[in-house]
């Protein structure tokens, strides 16, 4: 189903759909959310408009959220449904619906640390 909604994402390009780009540090409830409107996004790579949201001005709250992102970062990774990010954010968008029926792409990411202990490969 995955796939099948991927694939659907990359068809509406052509709708020019928001992209509303969620980063979660570790295991927080709640991330840091950032829009991009439609043709700002489409050819950029995911990790680097994870830096631009990163990087903006921030309220208080999403200050904090965005300084636990850039520790979870240090060493860390950016996870999508548990892998690496490696490709463009319309690679990763799925189409959701607001309650007013308006559709946008939606990516949520985890950055998460490495932990301590374990063995290494």
């Amino acid at each position: 189903m995955e796939q099948t909604a991927k694939q659907t994402a990359n068809q509406t390009l052509e709708q020019r759909l928001p992209l509303v780009l969620e980063i979660i540090p570790g295991q927080a409830a709640e991330g840091l959310v950032d829009i991009y409107d439609p043709g700002t996004y489409e050819q950029t790579e995911l990790r680097t408009l994870v830096n631009k949201t990163l990087n903006k001005e921030h309220a208080v709250e999403d200050a904090q959220i965005a300084t636990e992102v850039r520790k979870q970062l240090q060493g860390g990774k950016l996870l999508y449904n548990g892998e690496e990010i490696h490709s463009k954010a319309i690679d990763y968008g799925v189409i959701e619906k607001t309650t007013q029926g308006e559709e946008y792409l939606y990516v949520r990411l985890k950055a998460i640390e490495p932990q301590e202990g374990g063995y290494l490969r």
